[in-house]
């Protein structure tokens, strides 16, 4: 059967009544155990700080040996617990491996019998399923708006797992964003309580992810809306204990909008009487808040005048004295609608005016981005 990673804790404490100045341990893995993960090596040292100066820490070699040292242990005292991933070679179901470590220390001890331990590992062959939420944005506007989780199921047993069924309760007031919904190899209803999602075979040691983008409704500053999943499949498990996960929203009353002009590009470049220009005007709103009846001004010189495009039905254009030598721009939409950046009007350049786009166009949302 094939191999895998294990992790090892190892833990040394000082049952005597004097302190231990330092630790040295020496670890012998099993026969074809190495280290788990990339580039092994020397722990390294955490990072200085006020916290850490006097604080004593783990500092490992790993070859053939792996030899560790520690700093001083007060009587009665434990040094951190010392974790390590152990990755073990592929055997037959049932084999047994050891693996041992020896602790010493410079200072006298009363005995050193207690100073050896040993653990022995068993190749099985069984399969289990981890549930887990994660990434969670869990603060959501009061006046609603997007979220987003990832649900992660893990193969953390021995042996393969035929298929994979996820179930979810979704957050009351949440549903999935379903033009941002991916599934991949997942198969998914979410088109109501509970969101069903299955796949097919997960082999040991792998993970299957779902990334779920979520819209709330508004609701009250305060308020918690709790979101549960849980993993199951039709293959024997070890264990059901972590099978299950749950994370928790929460309604806050965001911050105010905040427009940011974001720049502004004009195609062709260079031109001469009588040619058109393209202008694209972009605006994001970095705030908490959508930005209703959002404006937006360009000042033309007396030369340049601006013109409709044909084709472009939504956007009209008509001479107003409102607007003082420019282009004056209104938006106004749903806070769920995205906007997406387009050129609104070309521009001759010959003659002068000053017109107002009469075609409202929509409020922005938190972190859209507008264009014109």
């Amino acid at each position: 059967m094939a191999g895998g990673i294990v992790q090892v804790a190892v833990v040394v404490r000082n049952v005597g009544s004097g302190a231990a100045d330092d630790v040295a341990l020496k670890i012998r893995p099993s026969a074809g155990g190495t280290l788990g993960g990339e580039d092994p090596g020397a722990l390294p040292m955490p990072a200085a700080s006020a916290e850490t100066e006097d604080t004593p820490f783990w500092q490992c070699d790993f070859g053939s040996l792996w030899r560790c040292t520690y700093g001083a242990v007060a009587a009665g005292g434990q040094a951190e617990t010392l974790n390590l991933p152990l990755r073990l070679p592929p055997a037959s179901a049932r084999d047994v491996v050891t693996m041992s470590a020896t602790v010493s220390t410079s200072s006298l001890e009363t005995t050193t019998t207690n100073n050896t331990d040993k653990v022995k590992l068993t190749y099985t062959a069984v399969a289990d399923l981890a549930m887990e939420l994660l990434f969670a944005d869990t603060e959501v506007s009061n006046l609603g708006g997007r979220s987003f989780v990832q649900a992660r199921v893990t193969n953390v047993g021995t042996a393969e797992v035929a298929d994979v069924r996820l179930t979810m309760d979704p957050p009351p007031g949440g549903r999935v964003q379903l033009e941002n919904f991916t599934t991949d190899e997942w198969q998914c209803d979410v088109s109501a309580a509970p969101w069903v999602c299955t796949r097919g075979a997960l082999a040991p040691g792998a993970l299957a992810y779902l990334n779920i983008p979520l819209l709330f409704s508004p609701g009250t500053t305060g308020d918690t809306m709790t979101m549960t999943a849980t993993t199951s499949t039709t293959t024997a498990e070890r264990s059901l204990t972590n099978n299950s996960a749950e994370t928790t929203f929460r309604y806050i009353t965001p911050e105010p909008a905040d427009l940011v002009l974001l720049g502004m590009d004009a195609y062709p470049p260079q031109v001469v009487a009588g040619d058109e220009v393209s202008i694209c005007i972009n605006v994001d709103n970095i705030g908490g808040s959508p930005a209703d009846n959002v404006t937006v001004r360009l000042p033309l010189p007396d030369t340049v005048q601006p013109v409709t495009i044909p084709g472009r039905s939504r956007v009209s254009l008509r001479s107003s004295s409102q607007a003082e030598n420019g282009l004056e721009v209104g938006r106004r939409h749903g806070m769920n609608q995205p906007v997406r950046p387009t050129t609104l009007a070309s521009w001759v350049a010959d003659g002068s005016g000053t017109l107002v786009a009469d075609q409202p166009i929509g409020a922005q949302r938190p972190r859209d981005r507008a264009g014109i």
